[in-house]
């Protein structure tokens, strides 16, 4: 009997699934069908999924052991662009108390990958949740959203486009479908940006020639492109995108580059939660106020497409 057999035969006898690897966890779910949009991973406790009834343990598999936490989250960390190791995202948290990536589970992304997120809870206690990136862009008629009214509102040549809605509701995979509708579709060609953290979809040129840039992540490292929102948006003023969609405006300078943007001549679309439409509003118009731009709300309202 070979090592990785006796390994899964004494873990049979324990009663609990094998669990040593993230894909023995996802094969699992896989081969039972089991509807989940997340994976919440901590110490001390065994793992738990988000279905569309609530949170459910995991029961049939063992609690989490500090070690077996830390081998299985370096398992799936991200590459260093220059070395291809795995980079440290357990020391990035000297820095910050949570880093974020995306795990693509294979280089050619026929699998969902997983937006992950590693929060430093107290001492050596750690979590880990998972938000499933599905491979395949849905359409926006499979997402059952108003795509006729959508369709619309991505050819207008310019203004703001607003999507909110609490963590995991959808907001990125709206985004894509849209853009993704766009890239079929559009009567011309248009040249789009797309500035994320992480970026969760990647597009293929079609009727839009995309540039995706992925803001610096919240894990340190020499090698990694140093790009910030404002940066990134910056060089957008300078040159001419069809459309600039923004990942989660983080802070009032993002906002009110986008807000140029968008009354110049490009179309901006960005994401923010929120819970409703005025809250997401709200937020970006106290930010711009917070930074005392020079953009007023009348002109808020002008650019304001659709929220």
């Amino acid at each position: 009997m070979t090592d990785g057999s006796q390994k899964k035969s004494l873990t049979n006898r324990s009663g609990y699934e094998p669990f040593e690897e993230m894909q023995d966890l996802i094969g699992y779910l896989e081969r039972k069908n089991v509807e989940y949009s997340d994976i919440f991973l901590r110490v001390g406790s065994p793992p738990s999924i988000q279905t569309p009834v609530g949170i459910e343990r995991l029961s049939e598999f063992a609690r989490i052991t500090s070690e077996k936490f830390n081998s299985m989250t370096n398992g799936i960390a991200p590459l260093s662009h220059k070395t291809q190791k795995k980079m440290a995202i357990f020391d990035s948290l000297q820095y910050q108390d949570n880093c974020q990536w995306v795990w693509a589970r294979d280089r050619n992304r026929n699998q969902d990958g997983f937006r992950c997120t590693l929060i430093h809870l107290y001492e050596d206690r750690y979590s880990l949740v998972m938000h499933k990136v599905p491979h395949k862009i849905p359409s926006l008629e499979a997402l059952n959203l108003p795509y006729l009214a959508l369709q619309r509102l991505l050819e207008e040549p310019e203004g703001l486009i607003v999507i909110t809605g609490k963590g995991g509701s959808g907001k990125s995979t709206t985004v894509a479908a849209m853009l993704e509708w766009l890239n079929a579709h559009s009567s011309t060609i248009k040249r789009v940006l797309t500035v994320e953290q992480p970026i969760e979809y990647f597009f293929q040129d079609g009727q839009c020639l995309f540039e995706q840039q992925e803001i610096e992540p919240f894990v340190p490292h020499l090698d990694w492109p140093k790009v910030s929102y404002a940066s990134a948006l910056g060089n957008a003023l300078e040159t001419t995108f069809s459309v600039v969609m923004i990942d989660k405006v983080p802070d009032a300078e993002s906002a009110e580059k986008a807000f140029e943007l968008a009354q110049i001549d490009s179309l901006v679309i960005i994401t923010i939660p929120g819970i409703d439409g005025p809250t997401a509003l709200l937020r970006l118009v106290n930010l711009l106020q917070r930074r005392n731009s020079s953009i007023t709300t009348q002109q808020v309202a002008r650019s304001l497409k659709a929220v």
